[in-house]
């Protein structure tokens, strides 16, 4: 059997605490133990070295925890002076209040198999995993507690999974022309993406603003606030509209703005080289700059044209114009222009001295 060489050797905060080498036949086992000190996240490193001086390494982060666990008397003696009514959007919030300053464990821990640090939540523990993300499952817990079924108002501890049970039980806000209530649940993107993955119940929304009771906020329950129109917001779980669904009445529905009117436009027919037209709809005080060789529009420069043969030609719904070539001897050309009188008429224009000329 080879004979070889290990050592193993553990750090917190990057300073070595403990390293010994030992030697080893094949087949042979060793245990390491090193007394941690203290509460936090350690890293192992075993590296094993044989006689031809090669050498294999592993690392691995091993968590250092205080048991800090909480029974169901302990959280619900957290909330003994919430005043509920029966409202489940008034209840929703009162709950939701008594547990703000609430901090996830920095004793209690684990390490994924990610290496990411995990804190205990009683939140955690009331759902199951007591280590797990927690941002929905505090919402969960709260909307439990405030006394809202979860066939009315369904939960899921991932965002994405509970946003899309929202839009099935049809209580699903799309964030424009919704005015939000005291006792929704907000869906809430990340700075830059698109997806929700972040949730929070609306406390407050007025003045253009809302303002959420939030689950994992930087590890704690904590407000925040929000312009109305932010693009971080998602959309939004009613929970009136799940209280008239659970009552047997129809939802308020979510009004659609009304879409601003667009402006008016000329459809403009173009010949190409060879002979084809291209149609576009343009509107007025649209500025055109043309290649006198042809070319494209500046604005929309997926229409392109050729003024080889000195025409160009220009289709309204009511006559059809021919305009002569734009290269006219003792002017330059500046450019065509979409007019705003009522037949919005495609103009050429020229500069002669100190005078406009418009064809």
């Amino acid at each position: 059997m080879a004979r070889k060489t290990g050592s193993s050797g553990t750090a917190s905060n990057g300073a070595t605490i403990s390293e010994e080498s030992m030697e080893m036949w094949d087949d042979e086992a060793y245990d390491f133990t090193v007394n941690a000190g203290r509460v936090g996240t350690y890293k192992i490193r075993v590296s094993v070295t044989d006689w031809a001086d090669q050498t294999a390494a592993k690392n691995a982060s091993l968590a250092a925890r205080q048991r800090e666990t909480e029974s169901k008397d302990n959280w619900e003696e957290s909330m003994k002076d919430a005043q509920l009514c029966g409202d489940w959007a008034a209840d929703l919030v009162e709950i939701a209040r008594t547990q703000i300053g609430y901090q996830e464990s920095e004793k209690d821990i684990r390490v994924d198999s990610e290496g990411k640090t995990q804190g205990y939540t009683r939140y955690g523990a009331w759902a199951g995993p007591a280590y797990a993300e927690w941002c929905a499952i505090f919402i969960g817990f709260c909307l439990h507690y405030a006394g809202v079924p979860e066939t009315a108002f369904p939960w899921d501890a991932s965002v994405q999974m509970w946003l899309s049970a929202a839009k099935e039980k049809g209580i699903f806000r799309e964030p424009e022309g919704y005015e939000p209530q005291a006792g929704d649940v907000v869906f809430l993107r990340r700075e830059g993406e698109k997806a929700a993955a972040h949730i929070g119940i609306v406390e407050t929304a007025e003045g253009g603003e809302i303002g959420t009771i939030e689950g994992n906020a930087n590890r704690a329950v904590a407000r925040r606030n929000y312009a109305a129109d932010s693009d971080r917001i998602a959309g939004y779980a009613s929970m009136a509209a799940a209280e008239a669904i659970a009552q047997g009445q129809e939802a308020p529905q979510q009004e659609t703005p009304a879409p601003e009117p667009a402006p008016a436009q000329t459809a403009l027919t173009f010949r190409g080289t060879d002979g084809e037209t291209v149609t576009a709809q343009l509107a007025p005080e649209t500025e055109l700059a043309v290649d006198l060789a042809g070319g494209a529009f500046v604005e929309t420069p997926q229409i392109e044209w050729d003024y080889t043969d000195g025409r160009m030609f220009y289709a309204h719904p009511e006559q059809n114009f021919a305009v002569p070539d734009v290269a006219r001897e003792g002017f330059e050309f500046d450019g065509w222009t979409l007019e705003t009188d009522e037949k919005s008429l495609l103009t050429a224009q020229w500069q002669a001295e100190e005078e406009p000329v418009v064809f």
